[in-house]
């Protein structure tokens, strides 16, 4: 693959640190934190791959920002969904603890009485940072390869689906684990092609 595509290695060196943050992992304690720890375990993927969906001579510092946006994107999307079974099964607190300690929100309690207000609000602060950087990957989509646009956009809504997953199950992801129905994902693909033709 290194032989093929001429790849920059340090995205696989962040990737690595990303690892190791999560061996040894740390609280998390503000959103700059998380969006730090969230490029080293997922953006740093988005520009190993970028080689691969992107001709050499488009790659700009902007696209390289919007590969790193989507891996973001789904990374924050991943803690969103994960909240309960995180907390549960690894003992791992994602969520920034500014923001619990600025919602008062303490996770022993929403695990055993579910989401309540002060829980919603804090997700949904967080969903908005996680739905700015899917819009951020999707504004430059068309400096992507044309033959992987329809591929990496249908995955970029179906990941983001998730966050409307949660929602609609009233921000249950605590007691179980939302997903994009099949149906959904038909219709998401269908959705990613319209909005290829529009940026056309």
């Amino acid at each position: 693959m290194l032989d093929r595509f001429d790849m920059d290695v340090s995205p696989f060196f962040d990737q690595i640190e990303g690892q190791r943050h999560d061996l040894d992992f740390k609280e998390i304690m503000d959103m700059d934190d998380l969006k730090a720890y969230s490029y080293y375990v997922a953006g740093s993927v988005g520009l190993m791959l970028l080689p691969i969906l992107a001709n050499q001579d488009a790659i700009t510092p902007n696209l390289r920002d919007s590969a790193v946006s989507l891996g973001i994107a789904m990374q924050l999307t991943n803690i969103l969904r994960d909240v309960g079974e995180d907390y549960r099964d690894n003992h791992r607190v994602y969520l920034p603890s500014d923001s619990l300690a600025a919602h008062d929100v303490y996770l022993d309690i929403i695990m055993k009485k579910g989401p309540d207000q002060a829980f919603i609000t804090m997700w949904e602060e967080i969903a908005q940072e996680s739905e700015a950087a899917y819009d951020s990957f999707i504004a430059a989509i068309d400096q992507f390869d044309s033959d992987c646009q329809l591929a990496v956009l249908t995955s970029a809504n179906v990941y983001r689906g998730i966050l409307d997953s949660v929602r609609a199950q009233n921000y249950d992801c605590i007691n179980r684990r939302n997903y994009v129905s099949e149906l959904k994902v038909v219709q998401l693909v269908l959705e990613s092609k319209k909005q290829l033709k529009k940026k056309k």
